[in-house]
């Protein structure tokens, strides 16, 4: 059993009570502590920083010299696809193995139809790069598409507020190889940001799937909502 003095069990604690809450604004979350084991998690990540170092020079050549960037981003994805935010176009690379093995891998937990063309890949340099307040249609994502993020490295806060009301955030607390579903429809009533972590010294990847217009055009298959980006 866990002590109660654990700060892993009293974050697991704080996400269930966020979940909750959330549901109750009308805002479905569902969050997954271990969705990849500790040791895996550890392996992808390493595996994914290898496979980001030709995006971050391409990152580099395209954005040119600016003050320290709040975060570094890469799409990888479908042949066609486009990703955007706030007018700044990041390019679309060509699909990984790994990336490809963890979007099957999240498609065959989902049991429907799970449409992807990309997957944004933000890293998080230490505590103070950060995600400012986002949401999908400003992006360029198509509607209708269920969010699924993946978190590696070291732990980070997501706060989730919803538009609609004169609500406060609702903060969940993003461990390593956890993964976190944003259903219908909360992409469409919330935004969410990862806010700069000033005790936090090491990086954190997260991994989005999502599903973008090619060529102008949405995708054919869709489901019901907008995703964050």
């Amino acid at each position: 059993m866990r002590s109660a003095n654990n700060p892993t069990a009293r974050q697991g604690v704080s996400n269930v009570a966020g979940v909750a809450q959330l549901g109750r604004l009308g805002l479905p979350v569902e969050y997954e502590p271990r969705f990849l084991a500790q040791e895996e998690a550890t392996a992808v990540l390493c595996t994914l920083f290898d496979e980001l170092t030709y995006g971050a020079e391409l990152a580099a050549r395209t954005w040119g010299r600016q003050p320290r960037l709040a975060r570094l981003e890469w799409a990888f994805g479908d042949r066609g696809s486009s990703h955007g935010r706030r007018g700044v176009d990041v390019p679309v690379l060509p699909w990984t193995p790994t990336l490809q093995a963890l979007r099957d891998r999240i498609g065959a937990r989902t049991r429907k139809p799970f449409p992807v063309s990309v997957a944004l890949v933000t890293l998080l340099r230490d505590g103070r790069d950060h995600v400012g307040s986002s949401i999908g249609p400003t992006a360029g994502l198509t509607s209708g598409q269920e969010i699924f993020s993946l978190s590696l490295g070291a732990r980070r806060d997501l706060l989730i507020r919803p538009r609609a009301r004169a609500a406060r955030s609702v903060s969940l607390s993003l461990g390593h190889g956890s993964l976190l579903v944003l259903r219908h429809p909360t992409p469409l009533r919330a935004t969410a940001e990862l806010p700069p972590a000033y005790d936090v010294e090491s990086p954190s990847l997260s991994v989005t799937f999502a599903d973008v217009f090619k060529n102008g055009v949405a995708n054919s298959v869709q489901s019901t909502q907008a995703p964050f980006a």
